[in-house]
């Protein structure tokens, strides 16, 4: 009776592990695809915002950017590292640094 369980645990883990590969390859596919398009629109950005704007400008507003990054991947470490789960929480703070971020940016635009 044992024996035909374990078969059967056997079949149904090697069946999970099977369908696990398959999602792993094919999202493996999708971000082959979407880096380099995200990239590309990265840098394109970066090159038409400093063609656009005055040089103290642009500065002003890369720093802001990477403070914003900066901020939110420390929240995003200190969520994984001592809490383990999702929290409104931290999505509450994620949104009010891209607001401040937001604010921060119009002002140095409009000076």
């Amino acid at each position: 009776m044992n024996n035909g369980i374990d078969k059967l645990l056997d079949s149904e883990k090697a069946k999970f592990e099977q369908q696990l590969k398959k999602q792993r390859k094919i999202t493996r596919l999708i971000a082959a695809f979407l880096l380099p398009l995200i990239l590309g629109i990265g840098v394109i950005s970066f090159f038409s915002l400093f063609k656009a704007l005055s040089r103290q400008t642009f500065v002003g507003v890369s720093a802001a950017i990477l403070a914003y990054s900066l901020l939110a991947g420390f929240v995003e470490y200190i969520k994984i590292k001592k809490y383990d789960r999702k929290t409104a929480l931290f999505m509450v703070i994620q949104s009010l640094l891209f607001v401040l971020l937001s604010i921060l940016i119009i002002i140095i635009l409009e000076n």
